[in-house]
Parts: structure tokens; sequence; C-alpha cells
């Protein structure tokens, strides 16, 4: 069978979005014979193949970009939790809130502290 490319011939494709190409490749990928959607699409089976390769190729290149990418920010996650320093909820005292020594100290409290000899100034 000669190619489209042999016989110097150009399908007539107007109208195919790329949405609408990858929706036919994705048939494609599920299963549908390749000659019965050439048949439906009027599509010749050479391009519908061309164009299930450039998506896969792609999309296997989209694969590879996106781990790269991935690791590169695990890396700069990873680097910047490393140089953050350590916290615990135990290591730091709240500076003392100026407005609480005016707050009414409840009763049960008050006679604790006057116990232990806190209450004086």
């Amino acid at each position: 069978m000669a190619t489209l490319s042999e016989r110097n011939e150009v399908p007539a494709l107007a109208g195919w979005t790329v949405e609408k190409q990858a929706a036919v490749v994705l048939r494609l990928l599920q299963g549908e014979p390749i000659d019965a959607v050439s048949v439906e699409t009027t599509v010749p089976i050479e391009v519908l193949d061309g164009w299930r390769r450039v998506f896969l190729a792609a999309g296997a290149s989209a694969l590879r970009d996106y781990e790269r990418r991935l690791a590169k920010e695990m890396a700069a996650e990873r680097r910047r939790r490393e140089a953050e320093p350590a916290h615990s909820e135990f290591t730091a005292v709240p500076d003392a809130d100026p407005a609480a020594a005016n707050l009414p100290v409840p009763q049960h409290l008050h006679y604790l502290w006057v116990t232990l000899g806190l209450d004086a100034d």
C-alpha cells in the first residue's frame, strides 16, 4: 500500500482541532480498530497512525518532564527543610502578655499563690 507522501496527497483535514484529534487517538488507544475509525472519520489510516505516534511520544516526553520537575521540587523542599532551624514547642517561650496582669485571678489560684508565697511583689 502506498503511503500518503508516496502518492503526493494531503488529506482534507480542515476542521480537525487538536481536541478532536486527541479524542480520535484515545479511541484508538482504547482498542477500536484503526480501519473502522478511519472509515468513520474519513481520515486515512496513515494519518491516524501518525497522530497516535505523535500523541504517545508527546505523552512519554511529558511524563519524563513531570518526573524531572517533581524530583527537582522534592530536592528543593528537602534543602529548605534542612536549612530551617529545628523548632520544638518547648524551646520557645512566649513573651509575657502585659494585659494578662490586669485580669482577675480566680479564687483557687489566688489561694495557691498566697499559700506558696508567690503573691509578694
